[in-house]
């Protein structure tokens, strides 16, 4: 974990336990096609949520907008299956 620049930050720590989580494991792993594919598309538009870049009230409205992007990317994952 020491690889990652904020390591030593409580909330990173928290994070990542999560990551091991059985739940979370068998989630991942559930799918034929990688829960990360269509999630790329997103990541973006989320870490500007997070940083709050995106008003509050615009948060729909922008996800909505993403869906398509990110529909296609499961779309052609579920084509290589």
């Amino acid at each position: 974990m020491q690889q990652y620049k904020n390591a030593s930050n409580p909330a990173v720590q928290a994070f990542m336990k999560i990551l091991e989580d059985r739940n979370v494991r068998e989630i991942t792993y559930a799918f034929p096609v990688g829960v990360s594919v269509p999630l790329k598309a997103l990541t973006d538009l989320w870490d500007s949520i997070g940083l709050l870049k995106v008003k509050r009230e615009d948060i729909k409205a922008a996800l909505d907008a993403a869906v398509p992007v990110a529909q296609k990317y499961l779309d052609e994952a579920w084509a290589k299956v």
